[in-house]
C-alpha cells in the first residue's frame, strides 16, 4: 500500500507539472497577443515576446524527463531491488539573471521655467511671477521674494502669480546710460527660508536680473506714443445731429417694409436706429414707447408697452410673443411686437412713438437706466446677458416723472421716433371692405378728411384729384411700387407720361395735401421717377423726356412750400400741435425734393462719355435756383423761427445738409459738361457757375459764414445769461424749473447753429478765406468757460452741458481747417494781439492743434510748422513760437492757478494738472511724431524762449527741450549741450538769459552718456578761465565719477592758484573779479554729494584765507567784494561743521559790520542761508560773547526788513535755526518785542492774518500782472539795446580813471591796519572781562602817536 501511494504521489506531481507548464505558455501567449504583435507573433509563435517597456520575457524551458519516467509510468519490485543506475537528473542551477538591453536615457537638465514676467511702463515697472518658479510644482512663499528689497504688492491667487510695483527709480534701480538707451536694472531676489519644523531646503537661492530699456530716439514708452493724458475733446463724443428713427422691417429684417397693413396675430418687426454721421460708434436703447391712435403721443387711447427704461412689459401683461432680438449692431435695436388694435377705436390704425437714447458704445455700460429686458416665462431677461439690471422692471427704474417719457438727468444724446400709421385689421375680408367702403363714399373723386382738423388761416382744407384713366393715384404708385426694374423699362413710356402729368401744378394744391396728411403720395411720384424710370431713359432722352416738364415745377413747389412757411410762422409755438406739424412736414417735403435731385446728379454722372449743356439744360437751372432759397432760408432761420428754432431745428439741419451735398454733386455734373467749339456766350455763362468766383458771388458764402459765426455767439451769451439766472435764484432741483427748459433750448439753438457751422465750412472751405479771421475769433469767444478765470460763474451740470453742446463741433470744425492756409495765417499772426479774457482760448486752441498735427498730411504740418520763410509771405509764427508766446501771455492763469484734466495713468481716476504740464505734456507729444526736417524751426522756437525774460515761460521750453534731448540721439544731446555751453561764455553780463542758458545747462547735463560727459570736460577745461563761466552753472552731482573728479581737481588748483596770485599782487582790487569767477566754481562743488575729504579740505582753507581780508566798510561800498562775501557765505553754509572757531568769528564779524537796509536782495539771502546754517553748531564758551550777541542782532534787524519777500526767507532762516540750534538764548534774544514775536509765531504755526476773497486776489493778480509784464518788456529793451564799444579811430574825450601801484598799495595796508584795529575792538571792549595789561594802553597811544604824524605828513604834501 505504501508502495502504490508513492507511485500516485508521483504521478500526481507529474501531471501538475505538465499542467504548470501549459498555463505557463498559455498565459504568456495571452500577454503577447495584443494587436501592434499579432504578426509577429503568427509569425514566430515560440519566439520571446517584447513587452511594452522593451524587456524580454523568454519562454520558460522545461527540463527532460528522465528516461525511466517517460517509459513507464509503473515501476516493479525487481528492477527497485537490482542495481541502482548512475541519476541523470541533477538539482537545477539558479537560472542566470537576463541582461538589460541598451535604452536611451538621458539624465533629465533643468528646464528654463518661465516664470517672470515684465511690463515696462512710462514711468514704473510692472513684474509677475509665478509662485512655481522653478517649474517643479513646489509653491514659494511671498514673503521669500522681493523686487530689491521691495515685497510682494499683490497677488493673483487663482493664477498662482505674485504681483511688484515699482518707480524707476525705486526698489534699489540702478540707471545706466548708453548712446541709444537708458536701462533701469532692478533684481528678483529669492531667499529660501527651512521648511517648517524640519532643517531642510527643497530649493536653491536664485537672482534675476530685470532690465527696463527706453530707446533714446524712439518712443520712450512701451506702448504707442499717445498722450497719455484726457483732453476734453477726447471724453466726450464727438456730436453731431443725430437723427433716431423707427421702421418696420421685412421678416428678413433687411429692408423697410413697404406695406403698412398688418392683421391681427401677426407680428410687428420694429427697428429702432441713429443715423451716426461723423460719431464714434453708438449704442442705442429704447427707453419707453407707447401706442396711440394718432400722431400726437399724449392723446387717448394710449397703450404703453415699454416702460421703465427698457422694460418690454407686453409679453408680461397680455402673454403675447413681443421682446426684444438679439443686436446685429450696437447703432440698431430689434423688437418684435404683436399686433393689437384699440377696442374702440374702428380705423385700426396705431402710431407708435418711443424715446429713443444713445450712447458711445466704447464706454457704454448696462444698469437700470440702459438696458433692453423682455418677459419671458415667468422672470425677465436682458438682452445684453445681465438680467440683474432687469430686477426692477416690476417695480421702478431710475428716476421718473409724470410725462410720457421722462427725462433723463444728464444722458446727452436722445430723441423720439415715431412710426405710423399703422393699419391693424381684423382679417383681410374686412381689409378690403373697408377699401370699397372708401372707394363707393367717393363716387367723384373728392376725399374728405373723416375727422376735419382745425381751420388753417380761415380755409377748409380740402384736395381735388384727377381720375387718370379710370385709376386713381393711390392704386397706380402701389403697383409701380412693386415693380421690379424690368417692368418699369417695359413700362415706361406708357406710365412715366401719367406720373408726370399728375406731379401738381399749383402749389395750393400741394399745400392742401400737406393739411390733410397725404402728402407722401405726391412725394413718392418725384421719387419713384427719379429712383425707378430715370435710369432706363438714356441721356439724349432725359432733357426732354423728363427733366423739362417735371424740374420746372419742383422749383414752383419748392418756392411755394417756403412762402407757405413764411405765412404760418408766426402762429408756432409748442401748443399749437397742429400746425407744428404742418410745418414739420413741409420741411420734410422740402428735404426728399433735395434728395430727388440729388438723384438726378448722381444718374447724369453715372454716365461715361461727356456730353452736351443742352442735354441736361432744366438740371442746373433747377438746383441752382433751389440751392439759392434754401441757403437763404437757413441763413434767416433765426430771425425768421425766432425762439422756436428748437422745434423744427434738427429738420433745418437736415435740409442743410442735403442743400450742400446737392451742391457738391452739381459741382461734379458741371465738370463733366463737354464746352463745343460753337457754344454760344449764354451757354458759357450759364455753366461758369462751377468757378468759385462766380459761386462766391451768388451764394454769398461771406455773408452766410458772418451770419452763422453771430448767431453761433449771441445764442452761446443767451445759454451764459440764463445760466447765471439759474445760479443766482439759488434753485435746488434745477432740472424741473422753467429756466432749465430755457436754457436748453437755448442750448440746442447753439447746437444747431455749431453743427450747421461745421458742415458749412467742410462743404465750402474753399470759399471762406475771407472768413477765418472771424473763425479765429469765433473759437476763441465761445471758449469762455471754465477754468478761466474771466468765465462767468455757472452751475457746473450746465457749464457742462453747454460745452458739449458747442465746444465739441467747434473742434470738429478746427480739425477741417487745419489744412486751410487762411485760417493758420490768422492763427499765426504775430501782431494779433489777444485781450486778457482769450489769452487762455488762444493758448487752448495752439495746444488742440499740437494734438492734431500727427494725423495731418505733410503739407499741413509744414504750414504749422515752420512759419513764413520768406519775406513776399503773411508773417506768420511756428506753431511752436505761438504756443509759447501764448503760454507767456496767461501769467493771470499761472498765477491763480487755472487747473485743466489731466492725465490718465493706468486707469486710474482722472486728475487735473496746472497749465504749465498741460502745455507741456502735449508739446512733448508732438514733439515725438515730428519729422527730423521741422527740428530746426522747434528748436529755434525752445532757443528764443529761452532767452526771453519770463522765467516761467524759459522754464516751460526748458522743459520741453529736455524731453528732445532724451528722446532724440546722445549725440544729439552732447550737440546741444556745447551749444549752450557756448551761449553762456558769450553773455556778456549776469542777467536773465545767462539764468536762463544756466538752468538749461543744468538739465542737459544730466541727460549726457558718460562718455559724452568726459568728453565735455575736454573740451572745457575748469582749467581755463574762460570756461568758469560755464562751470560755475553747472550741476556737479550730475556728471560721472570721472567727469566729476576731473573738475574737482582742476577747480581747486585754480583756485590755490588765483588766490596766490591775489597775495602776491598785495590783494589788489583789480583781481577781485577773478577771484569771483573761481569762487563760484568752488561753490558749484558743495553743490554735490559725497565731497571728497581732500576736496573738503582745500575748500575750508581758501575761504579762512579769504574771511581774513574782508572788511565790512569796503564790503558796503564795493560790489565787487559784495560779490566775495557772497559767495564766501553760501560756501561757509555747506562747510559749517568744517570751519574753525576764528574763522566763523571773522565772518559774524564782518557781517554784522554792514548796513543790512542797504544790502543787496542776493547778499541778505546768503547771509540767511549762512545764519541758518549756524545753529548746526555749538560755539565754545570761550567764544560765545564774539558771535551770539551779533547773530541775535542781525536775526532781530532782518526781522524787520521793509520787504515781504526777504522777511519771508528771514522767518524761513530763523525757523530752521531755532529748530537745530543748542544756543536757545539766541532765540530769546532775537524776540525782543511783541510785533516780532507775533510774525514768528504766526509763520511757524502757518496763521494767516489777513484772509484774502477771491475777487481781491484775483484783482491783485491782475495789478501784479501789469507791472510784470512791464518788467519784462523794459528788461527786454534794455538788453536789446545796442552795446556802444569805442572806436579805435578816434580816441574817447574822456577816459576812465585808473588806479596807479602806489594807490593799491595805500588801499591795502590801510585795510590791514583798519581791520587788525577792529580785531582789537572786540577784545578790549567794556563787557570784555578781564580787563587788558596796561602795556596794552602804552601801546595804544604809541599808535595813535604814529597815526597823527603820518595825518600830518599827508597833510602836508601838495
Amino acid at each position: 500500500m505504501a508502495l502504490i501511494m508513492g507511485l500516485r504521489q508521483c504521478v500526481l506531481g507529474l501531471l501538475m507539472f505538465v499542467a504548470f507548464d501549459h498555463v505557463c505558455c498559455a498565459k504568456l501567449k495571452a500577454r503577447a497577443f495584443q494587436p501592434r504583435m499579432l504578426g509577429s507573433l503568427l509569425r514566430e509563435p515560440w519566439k520571446s515576446t517584447q513587452v511594452s517597456y522593451g524587456v524580454q520575457l523568454p519562454r520558460p524551458q522545461l527540463s527532460p524527463l528522465s528516461p525511466s519516467l517517460a517509459a513507464s509510468s509503473t515501476q516493479s519490485k525487481e528492477e527497485l531491488l537490482g542495481p541502482v543506475r548512475e541519476l541523470t537528473w541533477k538539482f537545477p542551477e539558479v537560472p542566470a539573471e537576463p541582461e538589460q538591453p541598451d535604452i536611451n536615457f538621458e539624465l533629465a537638465q533643468p528646464r528654463p521655467s518661465d516664470s517672470v514676467a515684465v511690463q515696462c511702463w512710462e514711468n514704473g515697472v510692472h513684474v509677475e511671477v509665478k509662485q512655481d518658479f522653478f517649474g517643479t510644482g513646489q509653491l514659494l512663499e511671498p514673503s521669500q521674494l522681493s523686487l530689491g528689497g521691495c515685497g510682494v504688492m499683490d497677488m493673483d491667487a487663482a493664477a498662482r502669480v505674485l504681483i511688484f510695483h515699482s518707480a524707476l527709480q525705486e526698489c534699489g534701480s540702478e540707471l545706466v546710460a548708453t548712446e541709444d538707451e537708458l536701462v533701469y536694472i532692478f533684481t528678483i531676489d529669492y531667499r529660501p527660508a527651512a521648511l517648517q519644523s524640519t532643517p531642510i531646503v527643497r530649493s536653491s537661492g536664485a537672482t534675476i536680473a530685470v532690465e527696463c530699456h527706453y530707446p533714446r530716439r524712439q518712443n520712450v514708452s512701451s506702448n504707442d506714443l499717445q498722450p497719455a493724458w484726457i483732453p476734453y475733446v477726447s471724453t466726450k463724443v464727438v456730436e453731431d445731429a443725430l437723427v433716431f428713427s423707427l421702421k418696420v422691417m421685412t421678416d428678413e429684417w433687411m429692408f423697410e417694409r413697404p406695406s403698412n397693413v398688418f392683421f391681427l396675430g401677426d407680428v410687428l418687426n420694429i427697428q429702432a436706429s441713429v443715423k451716426q454721421y461723423n460719431h464714434v460708434p453708438l449704442r442705442i436703447f429704447v427707453d419707453n414707447c407707447v401706442a396711440t391712435a394718432g400722431p400726437d403721443v399724449s392723446s387717448a387711447p394710449m397703450y404703453s408697452f415699454i416702460e421703465n427704461h427698457g422694460c418690454l412689459t407686453d409679453a408680461k401683461y397680455t402673454g403675447s410673443v413681443s421682446s426684444f432680438l438679439p443686436r446685429v449692431q450696437d447703432d440698431k435695436l430689434q423688437f418684435q411686437l404683436e399686433a393689437f388694435r384699440f377696442q374702440q377705436e374702428s380705423s385700426g390704425a396705431i402710431y407708435i412713438t418711443c424715446l429713443v437714447k444713445a450712447t458711445a458704445a466704447s464706454t457704454s455700460q448696462i444698469d437700470e437706466d440702459h438696458k433692453s429686458c423682455s418677459f419671458r416665462g415667468n422672470g425677465w431677461v436682458s438682452l445684453d446677458g445681465n438680467d440683474q439690471v432687469c430686477g426692477c422692471c416690476d417695480t421702478s427704474c431710475g428716476l421718473r416723472t409724470d410725462s410720457v417719457f421722462p427725462k433723463v438727468p444728464g444722458f446727452q444724446w436722445e430723441g423720439k421716433a415715431q412710426v405710423g400709421p399703422l393699419q391693424v385689421w381684423e382679417n383681410q375680408r374686412q381689409a378690403k371692405n373697408a377699401h370699397k367702403a372708401h372707394k363707393d363714399s367717393h363716387p367723384t373723386g373728392f376725399i374728405f378728411s373723416r375727422n376735419p382738423r382745425p381751420v388753417l388761416r380761415n380755409e377748409i382744407a380740402r384736395c381735388v384729384l384727377r381720375n387718370v384713366n379710370k385709376m386713381s393715384q393711390v392704386t397706380l404708385l402701389d403697383e409701380v411700387s412693386q415693380w421690379n426694374q424690368e417692368t418699369c423699362q417695359q413700362e415706361l413710356k406708357t406710365v412715366l407720361p401719367k406720373l408726370v402729368i399728375s406731379f401738381p401744378d399749383f402749389y395750393h394744391k400741394f399745400i392742401s395735401l400737406v393739411v390733410l396728411g397725404i402728402w407722401e403720395e405726391h412725394t413718392n411720384i418725384l421719387q419713384i421717377i427719379t429712383s425707378r424710370f430715370l435710369p432706363h431713359l438714356s441721356l439724349s432722352e432725359l432733357e426732354m423726356g423728363c427733366f423739362s416738364t417735371v424740374l420746372p415745377k419742383v422749383v414752383k413747389v419748392f418756392g411755394s412750400l417756403l412762402g407757405e412757411i413764411s405765412k404760418q410762422i408766426g402762429g408756432l409755438c409748442s401748443q399749437n400741435t397742429e400746425l407744428h406739424v404742418f410745418l414739420r412736414n413741409i420741411l420734410k417735403m422740402m428735404v426728399q425734393i433735395l434728395e430727388s435731385l440729388s438723384g438726378c446728379v448722381r444718374h447724369v454722372c453715372s454716365f461715361e462719355e461727356s456730353f452736351s449743356f443742352d442735354a441736361i439744360r432744366s438740371l442746373p437751372t433747377c438746383i441752382l435756383r433751389v440751392l439759392k432759397d434754401t441757403f437763404q432760408h437757413c441763413k434767416d432761420s433765426e430771425v425768421m423761427y425766432s425762439g422756436r428754432l428748437s422745434l423744427v431745428g434738427d429738420l433745418l439741419q437736415g435740409l442743410f445738409k442735403e442743400a450742400y451735398s446737392l451742391q457738391k454733386g452739381l459741382m461734379e455734373l458741371l465738370d463733366k459738361i463737354n464746352l463745343e467749339d460753337t457754344a454760344s456766350e449764354e451757354e458759357v455763362s450759364d455753366i461758369s457757375v462751377k468757378y468759385q468766383s462766380l459761386v462766391e458771388d451768388r451764394l454769398h458764402h461771406t455773408d452766410i459764414a458772418f451770419s452763422l459765426c453771430e448767431d453761433l455767439y449771441t445764442s452761446v451769451q443767451n445759454c451764459l445769461e440764463l445760466a447765471q439766472q439759474i445760479q443766482q435764484a439759488g434753485l435746488q432741483e434745477v432740472v424741473h424749473c422753467p429756466e432749465y427748459k430755457l436754457f436748453q433750448k437755448a442750448t440746442k439753438m447753439c447746437r444747431f447753429f455749431a453743427n450747421t457751422l461745421v458742415h458749412y465750412t467742410k462743404e465750402f472751405k474753399a470759399f471762406l478765406a475771407k472768413s477765418c479771421h472771424r473763425f479765429h475769433q469765433l473759437y476763441l469767444q465761445i471758449h469762455r468757460f471754465s477754468p478761466s478765470v474771466c468765465a462767468p460763474s455757472v452751475p457746473p451740470a450746465l457749464s457742462e452741458e453747454l460745452r458739449v453742446a458747442v465746444l465739441v463741433p467747434m473742434d470738429a470744425m478746427l480739425t477741417q481747417l487745419l489744412s486751410f492756409r487762411p485760417f493758420a495765417e490768422s492763427v499765426l499772426d504775430p501782431n494779433h494781439q489777444c485781450s486778457t479774457e482769450l489769452c487762455l482760448p488762444q493758448c487752448l486752441l495752439l495746444v488742440s492743434v499740437l494734438g492734431k498735427l500727427s494725423s495731418q498730411p505733410e503739407e499741413a504740418l509744414q504750414l504749422w510748422s515752420d512759419g513764413s520763410q520768406f519775406s513776399e509771405e503773411s508773417p506768420r509764427w511756428s506753431v511752436f513760437e505761438a504756443v509759447l508766446q501764448s503760454f507767456r501771455r496767461c501769467m493771470l492763469e499761472r498765477a491763480v492757478p487755472v487747473w485743466l484734466p489731466g492725465v490718465m495713468l493706468r486707469g486710474q481716476a482722472q486728475g487735473r494738472v496746472s497749465l504749465h504740464q498741460h502745455v507741456c505734456v502735449h508739446m512733448c507729444a508732438c514733439v515725438a511724431v515730428l519729422p527730423a526736417q521741422h527740428f530746426p524751426s522747434l528748436e529755434q522756437s525752445l532757443l528764443a524762449a529761452v532767452l526771453q525774460a519770463d522765467t516761467q515761460t524759459a522754464v516751460l521750453a526748458t522743459d520741453v527741450w529736455c524731453f528732445l534731448a532724451r528722446y532724440g540721439t546722445a549725440e544729439l544731446c552732447f550737440h546741444h549741450v556745447q551749444l549752450i555751453a557756448h551761449l553762456i561764455r558769450s553773455c556778456p553780463g549776469e542777467g536773465y538769459q545767462l539764468f536762463h542758458l544756466a538752468l538749461l545747462l543744468r538739465r542737459l547735463l544730466f541727460l549726457m552718456t558718460p562718455k559724452h560727459q568726459v568728453e565735455f570736460v575736454e573740451r572745457f577745461l575748469p582749467a581755463q578761465e574762460e570756461n568758469l563761466c560755464v562751470w560755475r552753472h553747472a550741476l556737479l552731482r550730475c556728471l560721472c565719477a570721472e567727469a566729476r573728479m576731473r573738475v574737482e581737481e582742476e577747480v581747486l588748483a585754480g583756485a590755490s592758484v588765483v588766490l596766490q596770485e591775489w597775495q602776491n599782487s598785495g590783494y589788489r582790487m583789480g583781481h577781485i573779479p577773478r577771484l569771483n569767477r573761481i569762487l563760484g566754481c568752488v561753490l558749484m562743488l558743495m553743490g554735490g554729494s559725497n565731497l571728497q575729504a581732500e576736496c573738503e579740505v582745500s575748500s575750508v582753507k581758501i575761504i579762512s584765507q579769504l574771511w581774513s581780508r574782508m572788511s565790512s566798510n569796503q564790503v558796503q561800498v564795493h560790489p565787487p567784494l559784495q560779490c566775495t562775501v557772497k559767495l564766501l557765505l553760501s560756501i561757509s553754509a555747506v562747510l559749517i561743521k568744517s570751519v574753525e572757531p576764528h574763522v566763523i568769528i571773522q565772518a559774524v564779524s564782518c557781517l554784522s559790520g554792514l548796513n543790512i537796509q542797504k544790502c543787496p536782495d542776493d547778499l541778505l539771502l546768503a547771509a540767511l542761508e549762512f545764519l541758518a546754517s549756524m545753529g548746526k553748531v555749538f560755539i565754545s564758551p570761550d567764544n560765545q560773547c564774539q558771535v551770539l550777541p551779533r547773530t541775535s542782532g542781525m536775526f532781530n534787524g532782518l526781522l524787520t526788513h521793509p520787504s515781504w519777500l526777504i522777511l519771508h526767507h528771514v522767518l524761513e532762516a530763523f525757523g530752521l535755526f531755532a529748530e537745530i540750534t543748542n544756543h536757545e538764548e539766541v532765540i530769546s534774544q532775537t524776540l525782543t518785542s511783541e510785533e516780532i514775536k507775533t510774525k514768528v509765531l504766526n509763520f511757524l504755526s502757518k496763521t494767516v492774518s489777513n484772509q484774502e476773497s477771491e475777487e481781491a486776489r484775483l484783482e491783485r493778480l491782475k495789478e501784479w500782472r501789469r507791472i510784470i509784464e512791464k518788467h519784462c518788456e523794459q528788461l527786454e529793451c534794455e538788453n536789446n539795446t545796442p552795446v556802444h564799444t569805442p572806436l579805435t579811430e578816434e580816441p574817447c574825450p574822456k577816459r576812465a580813471r585808473q588806479e596807479t601801484k602806489v594807490e593799491e598799495e595805500y588801499e591795502r595796508y590801510l585795510q590791514t591796519a583798519e581791520s587788525a584795529l577792529k580785531a582789537l575792538q572786540t577784545i578790549v571792549g567794556p563787557d570784555h572781562s578781564p580787563s587788558p595789561p596796561q602795556w596794552v594802553r602804552i601801546r595804544l597811544q604809541v599808535l595813535q602817536t604814529l597815526i597823527t604824524q603820518i595825518n600830518t605828513t599827508t597833510v602836508e604834501q601838495p
